[in-house]
Parts: structure tokens; C-alpha cells; sequence
């Protein structure tokens, strides 16, 4: 081998290694545009998210008792802002369910809003109905050792257990569902009062404008004693929608509102389909139907079949609550029987709660209460929801 070949290989292995690195950095170079557009992404999500109201008094978390003090020293408004935490900070979440429709839009929400935050969310599931997963899931969270917890628990005689395990191990948290708890703790939840209010008012102007006689007409709801009666829980919002719809409909005899259902979804749609079906027999003077539920799935969808499979048609009327989508499109498909659905937010919670979840974990004082923006939802707008819904990945 003379040595022109030897150079001439040195200069082409030369030109290779230089291709080689001149590829790796365009490689290098594309990842972090791509990275730095994802990052700009990201950070548009930040700043300031809106929330439909909030009630105090104020809280501040005590590092030294692990309990939440009442505070005068507070700003006059809570304006929540979604921001990046400085380092990597662990939050829990026990959700109500991971397979219930109104359950999977919050819990979407939420993750969607924890990216870019440096929030690593750890996620334990509550499986309601079970009464034992939540006791669990606190025992879980409490050896993770999570900053704050997002605790979404609906089995209202659990919490003074969960509060006792998570004070004992000086975890603040967020009662998520607004339910009875012994001390006192942030909630985040729409107003009961306002939801009920709304959809008693709003199922009433159907009565309206199908001219019923109303002395014909009965109103029944759709919940669960067996998850909360107590006043200041979920249950309220049947006592408000009974309330608007006797203020808004004072011609329908007292007695033709009937006492709460008990409808439980362990089985879907099918435990308040039954519900709404017995209660039909057992009064067949029950010629027009005023309903309403604390959810549009599975319970308000539960109603919305029992009476089409009695076919009522337009001479009942049904209000849900929650925002599903399959509900959103009976609305579109303008179904007799299934009005109107009060949506409140789940589907966008995530970053007004994470803003809550930061101002508790940095010292801030927070008020009790903070509900998220909230819609009603009816055939008119029906089309509108589902392409907002499909715009978040909700098909």
C-alpha cells in the first residue's frame, strides 16, 4: 500500500466523521426547536384562568398544627393563576373514578393542566363506590408523601377518617367535591345552590312553553342517600332544583313532588332507569314529567331512557349535569325528553384547581370555596360544546 492510498482513506474516513457529527448536530438542532416549541407550548397554557366565583372565609395551611387556620389577611378577590413551581413537585390526586364519563373529562383536565408546571402528579383511584379503595388510597398517598393532595372522595362518612390520616401526616389537601368534612379545608366546586337553582329554573320554562297543565305535572330528581343528604353536600342541589321549580311553577300541587330517587350508577344507567320506571308505575296518574339529576351520566341518561321506554315524548322533560358528551349529543339530536344539561366545567377544572393546589402549597391564604366557570347547555348550543369537547381530544 503506497501512501496516497493511506492519506486518501485518512481524508475519507475525515469527511465521513464530519458528516457524521454535521448530521447529529441538525438532529440536535431540530430536538431543540422541537423541545423549545413544545415549551412555548406549554407555557402559553400559564397565567391567569377564570373561575365563575369563590366564597370565603379564607384559609392558610399551618405547617406547625397541619390543619388549616381561618385568616383576615387576605386580598379582597381570589384571582388564581396557573404557573410553573420552580422545581419538580409531587401533588396526589384520588379521583372519584377513572371510568366514569363526567370523572374522565376532570381527570383529562387536570393532567392536561399539570404539564409544563413541573407538577408530577400521582394518581391513585378512589373506585366508587367502593367504601374501602378510599381508606386505601389515603393510606397510599400518605406514604408517597405528596406536597398536597386533590382528594376527590364522595363517600361523605369516609372523611373523618381521611382527613384524621392526612393531618396526622401533615399533607394539606383539597376537598374536591365540596363534601361535609369535619375541620374545615379548601373545596373546589361549583355552588350547589347555583346549579340546583339553575336547573330547576331552566326544566321549568320546558313546562312553559309546552303549555302542560300543571296539575297534571310531577317533578322528580334523581340522587343517592347513600353518598350525602346533609345539607351543604351534593344533596343540596336537589333541594334548590325542587325549590326553583315550585317558585318558577306554583300551580303544580304540592304534593306532586316526589321524594328524592335513590339512583345508583354502580351499574351505569341502569340502577336510576329502574328507579325512574318503579316510580312510574307505582303513579300512573303522572301524566307529564319534570326530572332533573346531579349528573347527566349515568343518572340523567337512566331517566332520559326510562321515559322514552314509556314513551313520554314531549310530555316529560329532563335537566342533567356534568357536560358528557353523549349527553351534549341527545341535546344535538334534539331529543324530546333529554332539554337541557348544566356543564359545570368539568372538562377545563384542571387549571384553576392547579392554581388553588399552588397558593396552598406556597403559604397563600385561599378562600374555603372556589367554583370553576360553568354553561347550560341545550339544543342551541349543543353543536358549539361538542366541537369545544372535540378541540380538548374528546370524541
Amino acid at each position: 500500500m503506497n501512501r496516497s492510498d493511506t492519506l486518501g482513506r485518512r481524508s475519507v474516513r475525515r469527511w465521513a466523521f464530519a458528516l457524521i457529527t454535521l448530521a447529529l448536530a441538525l438532529v440536535l438542532c431540530a430536538g431543540a426547536a422541537v423541545a423549545a416549541e413544545t415549551s412555548r407550548s406549554a407555557a402559553s397554557k400559564l397565567g391567569p384562568v377564570k373561575i365563575s366565583t369563590f366564597k370565603g372565609p379564607w384559609l392558610k395551611w399551618n405547617k406547625t398544627t397541619c390543619q388549616f387556620d381561618r385568616t383576615n389577611v387576605h386580598p379582597k378577590v381570589y384571582r388564581p393563576v396557573l404557573r410553573k413551581f420552580p422545581s419538580p413537585t409531587t401533588i396526589g390526586y384520588t379521583p372519584e373514578t377513572t371510568v366514569f364519563p363526567f370523572d374522565l373529562l376532570m381527570n383529562n383536565s387536570i393532567e392536561r393542566a399539570a404539564r409544563g408546571t413541573n407538577i408530577q402528579l400521582q394518581t391513585i383511584s378512589n373506585e366508587f363506590p367502593s367504601k374501602t379503595k378510599p381508606l386505601q388510597a389515603a393510606d397510599q398517598m400518605v406514604q408517597i408523601k405528596p406536597r398536597l393532595i386533590i382528594s376527590g372522595n364522595i363517600v361523605s362518612e369516609l372523611y373523618p377518617a381521611i382527613q384524621d390520616k392526612y393531618f396526622e401526616a401533615c399533607i394539606p389537601f383539597i376537598n374536591e367535591f365540596a363534601m361535609p368534612i369535619p375541620k374545615p379545608v379548601p373545596m373546589y366546586q361549583s355552588s350547589f345552590r347555583f346549579d340546583g337553582n339553575t336547573m330547576g329554573t331552566t326544566i321549568a320554562s320546558f313546562a312553559k312553553k309546552r303549555d302542560w297543565p300543571l296539575k297534571d305535572t310531577w317533578v322528580i330528581f334523581c340522587s343517592d342517600p347513600t353518598i350525602a343528604t346533609a345539607k351543604g353536600s351534593i344533596a343540596d342541589i336537589g333541594r334548590f332544583f325542587m325549590a326553583a321549580v315550585k317558585k318558577a311553577l306554583p300551580q303544580i300541587p304540592a304534593d306532586h313532588f316526589a321524594p328524592f330517587l335513590s339512583c345508583p350508577v354502580d351499574q351505569g344507567p341502569l340502577k336510576p332507569r329502574v328507579a325512574v320506571l318503579n316510580w312510574l308505575t307505582a303513579h300512573p296518574e303522572a301524566k307529564y314529567v319534570l326530572g332533573g339529576a346531579w349528573d347527566d351520566s349515568p343518572r340523567g341518561l337512566g331517566m332520559v331512557q326510562a321515559l322514552n321506554q314509556r314513551r313520554f315524548g314531549t310530555r316529560a322533560a329532563i335537566v342533567g349535569r356534568g357536560g358528557d358528551l353523549a349527553s351534549i349529543k341527545l341535546l344535538a339530536a334534539k331529543d324530546p325528553i333529554f332539554a337541557a344539561d348544566l356543564d359545570p366545567g368539568f372538562s377545563v377544572w384542571g387549571p384553576a384547581l392547579l392554581a388553588l393546589t399552588q397558593d396552598i402549597v406556597a403559604g397563600k391564604p385561599v378562600p374555603t370555596l372556589v367554583a370553576p366557570p360553568n354553561l347550560l347547555i341545550t339544543s342551541a348550543n349543543a353543536n358549539a360544546a361538542i366541537a369545544r369537547l372535540k378541540k380538548l381530544g374528546i370524541k
